[in-house]
């Protein structure tokens, strides 16, 4: 509220300074009426003209005027203090300041990732028990040993007998292999001698053509030279005197006789040529069926060779399951552990009997610890794998990260069974453990309670020169009390906050 302070006029001098101290006075309560935003509405802007007049008039007032213009100065004042109390008063924010806290917090225990019972796959009654409460064992490791029964007595029986026949089995396969060499190595022999005699035997043939050829040439040589010599001495015969006419009909019949001996040769060779090509095609036609035959032998060899050592593989293998099995279910009597870890449980004695399938000693591998917790579908939906976690158990804080992330819901709980891996720590196992998830966004976000639903859509309160303006909105995920905007508002826009108050659009409001 605005104090006037009372002025006292002790002289005739007052009566000049007063207008003077009372303009001092107007125009701060002009500048506490700015301050009050009473500037920038409308609905009080009528106020301050009167104001301003007041002022412009008081330098002109006399000392009987004064105590009446004091008084309507009193009344403005009165009036715009009230306007001001009367206006609603908002609480706003802005997106890129505002960082609220996050955190989704759940009760967890924690527990080892390997928890393995071992269980013994044959009858027996153990003979030596190697292992107590708290002993660290490797994987592989004997834990106890099963004997001193029928079942182990029959167990032993049968891995000998299996052995003696895997053994049995080998040498036979030796010898098949043996005997397949042998086999093979005397088809392929017989093989590569057929294919060099059809080598040869064809060889034979082009070389008697070749020959024929050259031999064919130089009869038919032979006989056009006869001819020839024939011819002149037909010609020196016809044309010649009485005198040389018997001596020219003796060179003639030598020439014919010569020529006649040429053709006969010819002949000849042409008969020589035919049969030797008949014997050298005889020769080659059984030296290719010769090939052929042991082409055939070698595939037929080789077919029963392959049968025989398929057969012998055959009964190698089966001897050799046999013998595995029989190994197998000699060496259960020995009960070994499937992990490294931790024995946590021990459930039998030396001297007791055990039956397949019976629980006897427990293993955790407690270098691999989890929490597990439960939360619910829609926060699972703000965490990833291999988000970090603050943890809190045993008196410690630990940061661990998500292993873990169940896609359906938890049949009993109704919620999502998350798993977070931890560091190597001193942690008790089956301790309960707080889980402090952080989730992450790059979205901004408002309180829940500041979204409206305007025309079924949903909306924000903004505060715009000391008006209320609404926009709409589109909303992401929830997180706790918050929600992400996606979009619709800028991160400088002051969003009104304030729950209390009904406020239209276009109200003008105050800023708390």
């Amino acid at each position: 509220m605005i104090i006037h302070n009372k002025i006292i006029m002790s002289s005739k001098a007052n009566k000049y300074t007063y207008p003077a101290l009372l303009l001092t006075k107007m125009a701060k309560m002009v500048k506490i009426t700015a301050n009050n935003n009473i500037m920038n509405t409308p609905n009080n802007t009528f106020k301050i003209i009167p104001l301003l007049a007041i002022i412009l008039v008081i330098s002109g007032c006399s000392l009987g005027e004064e105590k009446i213009v004091e008084e309507k100065i009193s009344r403005t004042d009165e009036s715009i203090e009230s306007s001001t109390e009367n206006l609603k008063i908002v609480e706003t924010i802005q997106t890129k300041n505002f960082t609220p806290n996050l955190n989704i917090t759940a009760n967890g225990t924690v527990e080892s990732e390997e928890i393995t019972i071992v269980q013994p796959e044959i009858a027996g009654r153990i003979t030596n028990l190697k292992v107590k409460i708290g002993d660290v064992v490797k994987e592989n490791q004997i834990l106890a040993t099963l004997g001193d029964s029928l079942s182990t007595d029959v167990s032993d029986i049968q891995n000998q007998a299996s052995q003696n026949a895997l053994e049995i089995s080998k040498q036979a396969q030796e010898l098949t292999e043996y005997s397949t060499i042998q086999s093979m190595n005397l088809a392929q022999r017989n093989l590569k001698l057929s294919e060099e005699a059809y080598k040869n035997s064809y060889q034979n043939i082009i070389n008697t053509q070749n020959a024929f050829e050259l031999q064919y040439d130089q009869a038919n040589i032979t006989i056009d030279n006869a001819e020839l010599a024939y011819d002149q001495a037909k010609k020196a015969y016809k044309n010649a005197t009485d005198a040389t006419k018997s001596q020219l009909k003796l060179q003639r019949d030598l020439a014919e006789n010569q020529l006649e001996q040429a053709e006969t040769a010819l002949d000849q060779l042409n008969a020589n040529f035919s049969s030797q090509m008949s014997q050298l095609e005889y020769a080659m036609t059984a030296a290719e069926t010769q090939y052929q035959n042991a082409q055939t032998q070698i595939e037929s060899t080789y077919a029963n060779l392959s049968l025989q050592k398929l057969q012998s593989e055959s009964q190698l293998n089966q001897a050799q399951q046999g013998a595995s099995i029989s190994r197998a279910n000699s060496n259960r009597k020995q009960i070994t552990a499937q992990i490294s870890g931790t024995i946590t449980k021990v459930n039998v004695k030396e001297n007791n009997l055990v039956t397949p399938g019976q629980a006897i000693i427990e293993i955790q591998n407690t270098k691999n610890l989890v929490v597990k917790t439960y939360i619910s579908a829609e926060n699972a939906a703000l965490i990833t794998k291999n988000d970090t976690v603050t943890i809190q158990t045993s008196g410690k804080k630990l940061q661990g990260k998500i292993s873990y992330i169940a896609t359906v819901l938890d049949p009993q709980t109704k919620k999502v069974e998350v798993k977070i891996s931890l560091p190597k720590a001193n942690v008790i196992v089956g301790a309960e453990a707080k889980v402090i998830f952080e989730p992450k966004t790059q979205n901004p976000l408002v309180p829940l309670n500041a979204v409206s639903i305007v025309n079924g859509k949903h909306a924000l309160k903004v505060l715009e020169d000391n008006k209320v303006e609404i926009k709409e909105v589109t909303l992401g995920n929830l997180l706790n009390e918050y929600v992400e905007i996606l979009e619709g508002i800028t991160p400088t826009d002051e969003i009104i906050i304030t729950t209390n108050t009904f406020l239209d659009e276009g109200e003008t409001v105050k800023k708390q």
